[in-house]
């Protein structure tokens, strides 16, 4: 069963998620006290009411606004990991043609999970003989390609529909070109692949085969458990996120941001760090790069939402739970590369049109 083996490997394999009742990883124990004391800064700025009036303004809407969102795709994740089949993606994904990576990472719009969610069921793609490559590109493109997604961005930049679709089309062409990257480098699928886990994969047990009314009850209680735990696993990033945001605009001089703005290289490159380190779930993190619409270009803006769903801290861990180094090394360098030239012609294409 996709959920099963989904949420146990995930659990084991991303440092950043907690599973019920396990202790906490030492990584988020470290990144929550370091949170802990760059909260404390406001404090110093406790009588500037500017400060403090810009802060709280940034900080509330980002998250009031993203919450939504993080709710909607934690529900249909959890609902997706219990009652959607694997049997026809693995269908179609499996024979491994040419054209399997472009269906791949167009997949998410069927199967719209987020970045944190998506890699246990990849993993099962490749154990059950999907080529990586193909599975990487259902991966990639999966938390970008997806119509919740779409919606959250739509709403963040003010309904611009075509800026979220922009954001789609870039997520989808980086996941393709990583894809036939690593296809073309790595020819030999099973040298890449850890052995596979101790645990067993399921598929649907006996148990859930009862079309009775009260299984339907259960499995719908189990997805919106899961659905939970992932919400509540992904807010602290969101908080993080929103709170680096706030503080960011609150306290640095709007030249510091102007002189960014006239060098599009180095804000889109301060834009892809901060993806990879705040590593905010793909439906709530265009409402954190809206939050600098005024002061950065939309490259850099586009830069962070295509990279983060892609490549961040937390999904480096899960990917070392099953690739070995040399991939995963090629697969954040490649990804890197691709968001960051795609970004520049991005870029130079808007500087083109309002000129």
């Amino acid at each position: 069963m996709m959920e099963t083996v989904g949420r146990q490997s995930e659990r084991e394999h991303c440092p950043d998620t907690v599973a019920t009742g396990s202790p906490v990883s030492p990584n988020r124990t470290i990144l929550e006290f370091a949170f802990l004391a760059f909260a404390l800064a406001p404090l110093l700025h406790f009588g500037n009411r500017a400060f403090l009036g810009t802060f709280s303004t940034v900080f509330a809407a980002i998250v009031l606004e993203a919450l939504p969102f993080m709710l909607i795709g934690s529900v249909v994740s959890g609902l997706l990991g219990e009652f959607a089949s694997q049997a026809r993606m693995f269908k179609v994904l499996s024979k491994g043609g040419a054209g399997a990576p472009f269906i791949a990472a167009a997949l998410g719009l069927l199967f719209p999970v987020c970045e944190c969610a998506i890699v246990p069921i990849a993993r099962k793609l490749m154990q059950k003989g999907v080529p990586p490559a193909v599975a990487l590109a259902f991966m990639l493109g999966g938390p970008i390609v997806n119509p919740i997604v779409f919606g959250s961005t739509t709403v963040a930049y003010a309904l611009s529909w075509d800026f979220a679709f922009l954001r789609l089309v870039f997520g989808y062409l980086v996941a393709v070109f990583v894809s036939f990257v690593f296809a073309l480098v790595f020819r030999k699928s099973q040298t890449l692949l850890l052995p596979p886990s101790p645990f067993p994969i399921y598929e649907n047990g006996p148990q859930r085969r009862s079309g009775t009314f009260a299984s339907y009850v259960g499995r719908t209680r189990s997805a919106l458990v899961h659905g939970a735990q992932d919400f509540l696993d992904m807010f602290p990033f969101l908080v993080m996120g929103a709170f680096m945001a706030a503080m960011v605009q609150s306290t640095l001089d709007r030249s510091f941001f102007y002189s960014l703005a006239a060098n599009p290289g180095v804000a889109i490159v301060l834009m892809m760090v901060l993806a990879v380190i705040l590593s905010i779930c793909s439906e709530a993190d265009a409402f954190v790069a809206a939050s600098f619409q005024v002061s950065l270009p939309l490259s850099a803006q586009m830069g962070f939402m295509v990279l983060g769903p892609m490549l961040d801290l937390k999904l480096i861990f899960m990917w070392l739970g099953f690739f070995k180094k040399r991939a995963t090394l090629l697969v954040a360098g490649t990804t890197l590369v691709a968001v960051f030239g795609l970004m520049l012609l991005f870029d130079a294409y808007v500087r083109w049109v309002l000129s």
